[in-house]
Order: C-alpha cells, then structure tokens, then sequence
C-alpha cells in the first residue's frame, strides 16, 4: 500500500465581505434567496404585514359575522356550541351562573358584545372575531421573537389566518 500523501490548503473564510452597491453582504450566504425575497426582506413591508394580515382577517369575519343568524321562520341559527353558550350568556346577564364546565372568559368577552351590540349573532360573535383577528398579529410577533426571521413569522401567521379549523372556530360564539 502506499503512503498517503498531504496536501494542505488555504483555509477559505467561509464569510466573506464583498461590496454590493454601497451595502456589506455577506458571500456565504449570498445567493441562496431569490433577490427579490431579499429586498423584500430588507423593506418595510415586513413589518407591516401583521397588521395588514389581522385586518384582512378581521375584514373578511365581519362580513360573514351575521351567517348564519336566527331563522325567520323560528330557527335559533346557532352554530356548534353557541346553542350552549348563548343561552348561558343570556342567564348570566340576568344575574344567575350557568354553564359553569365551560371557559369563563370566552362568556364574559361575549357577555360584552351583547352589552353594546345587542342579543344577536353580531353581539355573540364580535368580541371572538376581534380575539382571533388579533391573535393573527400576536401570533407574527411570538414566532418573530423566537425565531428572529420575518419571513417565518409571516409564513407561520398567513397558515394561522388561513387554517380552516382555525377561521370556523374563531368565527362563532365559543
């Protein structure tokens, strides 16, 4: 067998600072993104996303907010368990509990929305619909500090906004 033979390199910095029109990039990892994701990720668009995410989201809840509503023809128009939710609500404003098994805030934020905006689906379903709105935006946020990429907080806001399960259950009363 024979001798192996050595053979020594230059050691390459596997970063590099190059001048990309008056910026400093760093060549490892120079080229992986698509430019235009870069210089998205370099605006202020990012930064804003969140708020216009929750707004889209808030949007398009109002105005389904009132689907389905009571039945002209004697139908509570109730979906899932608003048909347990409501009802306590409306003997809890009256002064007696009910529906003790079942969260306490969610009622009393519902409570809330037939306070100012009466005993229909939009004052049962206001105060939720704001709820998951905003926890779209918290949502960007929590994953920014974690994560410290804009990009993945967005991502990760847009499959919560997006989610079905997500979109019916914060849409109803419960």
């Amino acid at each position: 067998m024979g001798d192996l033979e050595v053979v020594e390199k230059a050691e390459e910095s596997p970063v590099q600072e190059e001048k990309n029109g008056g910026e400093t990039a760093k060549a490892g990892r120079q080229g992986w993104l698509d430019p235009g994701v870069e210089a998205l990720l370099r605006s202020k668009l990012l930064d804003l996303a969140p708020v216009i995410l929750a707004l889209v989201v808030l949007g398009l809840k109002l105005m389904i907010i009132t689907t389905p509503g009571p039945d002209p023809s004697g139908g509570k128009g109730f979906v899932f368990d608003e048909a347990h939710y409501i009802p306590a609500i409306r003997q809890m404003l009256n002064g007696s509990a009910a529906n003790n098994e079942h969260p306490p805030l969610s009622k009393a934020l519902m409570m809330l929305g037939v306070i100012v905006f009466g005993d229909n689906p939009v004052g049962w379903r206001i105060t939720i619909v704001i709820s998951d709105a905003v926890s779209v935006a918290l949502l960007y946020y929590v994953t920014l500090e974690l994560t410290k990429n804009k990009l993945l907080a967005c991502a990760t806001s847009l499959f919560f906004a997006t989610d079905v399960m997500s979109f019916n259950i914060g849409q109803i009363a419960i």
